[in-house]
């Protein structure tokens, strides 16, 4: 049985030439690690805090590596001969799930705006007392929710963040409709008051 490391914080450790066959990295931090020409056969790497570094003429040989992250590694001459990559099942499934559950919300949120703020705000009487603006600004919201899909897709991160525009947005379009409101109140009553001020000149 290998060396037992998992969930240690190895940082900055230098692992090179070392003998590691069957050794459990498991959520250990790797970060800034040497494991250059080192011996890896069958060791577990599923799941590490933060990315391997150097692990040049490593061998990775019947490794499981589900999950590690070897964006910026240093990589030349490693062996992954039948090293197990990508990501592991059950978390590919809770990745679905949440994915899932995310475009569920989303779609209830954009059916929403859509139906029911929109459609209220597009009225006659709300037209008259808010002006177009409220309604413009859910048509805006929605091109940007459309935007950060196409560019980020639907992750937790862009979901969040829409939240947070939905909130503060909701408020705004309040608080926007009830100023254009006062403004018309105040112009129509403005309207009227020089009217009767017309009138009563006429009349004299």
């Amino acid at each position: 049985m290998g060396k037992n490391f998992a969930g240690q914080d190895l940082q900055g450790q230098s692992f090179a030439g070392q003998n590691l066959v069957g050794a459990d990295f498991r959520g250990a931090n790797v970060s800034g690690c040497d494991f250059s020409a080192a011996n890896l056969r069958g060791a577990r790497f599923d799941s590490p805090k933060n990315g391997l570094t150097n692990a040049s003429g490593a061998n990775f040989g019947k490794a499981d590596l589900r999950g590690a992250n070897f964006a910026r590694a240093q990589l030349h001459g490693s062996d992954f001969a039948a090293a197990k990559a990508g990501t592991r099942r059950r978390t590919a499934v809770l990745k679905f799930l949440l994915v899932l559950a995310l475009s569920l919300l989303a779609n209830f949120l954009s059916s929403f705006l859509n139906g029911a703020l929109l459609g209220s705000f597009l009225t006659p009487r709300n037209i008259e007392q808010y002006s177009l603006l409220p309604a413009i600004l859910i048509i805006v919201f929605n091109l940007g929710f459309i935007a950060l899909i196409l560019r980020y897709g639907l992750t937790l991160q862009v979901f969040t963040t829409l939240i947070m525009v939905v909130i503060f947005g909701f408020v705004f379009i309040i608080i926007a409709g009830a100023v254009a409101g006062a403004v018309a109140v105040a112009v129509a009553g403005a309207g009227a008051g020089a009217g009767a001020g017309a009138g009563a000149g006429a009349g004299a």
